[in-house]
């Protein structure tokens, strides 16, 4: 059986000659979920629309074999006044329709309207994880921020408030509308520095929008405004980003998740200065990530939170605090730090691979996937990467650097003294340099972005 969920206040009833009145609750965000995850379901049609229909069905008294016991057509005039009553969700189905139709139409509006906002959201999760971090770091902004949430917050309570009909709802649209223009021009006219709060914005509303009854079409003038906006502002970021990267892959240095804008307006202003050598943006990472008793490592470090690099928190903390202690030390602390982080990354690798439903099998010495298909793991890494130039370089020096194939007693291809085979089969004993530690830590950062983004799908 189904399992009963209660996901809404509002609700409707429909009528059934022979199961009388029933309490139905209007579509919600884990109803569309719990369609999705239906469709995958080894049913026919009728047995499916069954299934829809009982999981935002609010009759304690009405069982699911009610509704299986029924003669398809009161099914389909039970269905017929869901549908009626429900017509964004249904809006690919058309009347009269049978249980075929009813299930198409579930898949055309998941793939057409909520796949492609997933997509959208999964994607540019690491931005907006990066602009919210900026935010919070400059008091202006956390200023400009608090004004905007409790607009953020007075929209929400006006909409929830309102939207009992689809009048009042309307009126409710409007008027947020009206609000959201007020923050529009101050975000015009200064697009670098409110940066952060038009997209927090963004990330906060989505959420809430999907749970409004009729969101795509009752909030789609609110939505496409932001869209707009922030995709305006998103490519005048990402130039800038693009920029830095092609100035970083010639160094061997990269950006993670955690990269602040600033940091990269830093490394821009030194690039157009024409200062920018090998040693001056090694100085520019070290400086940054080591100053202030490593404030900014240690900040970078304690946002992961996946549990793959979570479990291994005594380490990596051991590694950072050797690391802030290096001036009372009378030793080269990158010797110790750096194979151990690269223990570390090997074993996150590997966890992160067998979670995503690979084995390795010892007898052939390779990766294998669930048809026990032989995996070329580096190539397996490189699809799971999203469509983001940031973690393309972070991944290449990742797999083409640190993991980078090694024949014992010769020389790399790619000459680099950071590479996880030289360091821990003992070959290399001259790798202990500070900025191959920076490069370590921003590798496991890279990792917890990556792993972040895999929970955010599989939820």
């Amino acid at each position: 059986m189904s399992p009963k969920r209660k996901n809404s206040d509002l609700h409707y009833t429909v009528n059934s000659d022979f199961l009388g009145q029933i309490e139905v609750h209007t579509i919600n965000w884990d109803d569309l979920k719990f369609f999705e995850d239906t469709l995958k379901k080894d049913l026919d049609s009728r047995n499916f629309t069954v299934e829809i229909l009982y999981q935002i069905m609010d009759s304690s008294e009405l069982s699911e074999k009610d509704l299986i016991e029924l003669e398809d057509d009161e099914l389909k005039s039970i269905t017929k006044q869901i549908v009626n009553n429900e017509n964004d969700i249904f809006q690919y189905l058309d009347i009269p329709f049978d249980f075929e139709d009813f299930e198409e139409s579930i898949k055309e509006y998941i793939s057409s309207k909520i796949k492609p906002f997933q997509k959208h959201m999964i994607e540019n999760y690491s931005y907006s994880s990066r602009i919210l971090n900026d935010a919070l770091k400059t008091k202006k902004l956390v200023s400009d921020f608090t004004k905007s949430n409790r607009v953020i917050n007075e929209i929400s309570r006006s909409v929830l408030r309102n939207q009992l009909t689809i009048s009042e709802t309307m009126k409710s649209a409007i008027e947020t509308r009206t609000q959201i223009e007020n923050l529009i021009q101050p975000i015009l006219n200064n697009y670098e520095s409110l940066a952060p709060q038009i997209n927090l914005i963004s990330n906060l509303m989505s959420p809430t929008i999907l749970k409004w009854q009729e969101w795509i079409k009752e909030n789609e003038k609110i939505i496409e405004t932001f869209t707009e906006i922030s995709e305006k502002l998103y490519e005048k970021y990402k130039i800038k980003e693009e920029k830095a990267l092609s100035v970083l892959k010639e160094y061997n240095w990269f950006l993670t998740p955690s990269t602040p804008l600033e940091f990269i307006d830093e490394i821009m202003t030194v690039y157009y200065e024409g200062d920018l050598t090998e040693d001056k943006i090694d100085e520019l990472f070290i400086d940054y990530f080591t100053t202030e008793n490593c404030k900014n490592l240690r900040e970078m470090v304690e946002k992961w939170d996946v549990d793959i690099v979570n479990e291994r928190e005594n380490i990596i903390l051991d590694c950072l605090i050797l690391l802030e202690k290096k001036d009372d030390l009378d030793i080269n602390i990158s010797n110790v730090i750096i194979p151990t982080l690269i223990s570390q990354i090997d074993g996150i690798q590997k966890e992160y691979m067998i979670k995503n439903g690979l084995t390795y099998q010892w007898n052939k010495n390779g990766w294998f996937g669930d048809d026990n298909e032989y995996i070329d793991w580096k190539e397996w890494y490189e699809k799971q990467l999203p469509e983001d130039s940031l973690y393309d370089l972070a991944n290449d020096v990742f797999l083409n650097l640190l993991f980078q194939k090694a024949i014992p007693f010769e020389e790399l291809e790619v000459p680099f003294g950071l590479n996880r085979h030289k360091i821990l089969h003992g070959e290399n004993i001259n790798y202990g340099e500070i900025d191959h530690v920076i490069r370590s830590f921003m590798i496991l950062d890279f990792l917890s972005g990556l792993s972040e983004i895999s929970n955010t799908k599989e939820n």
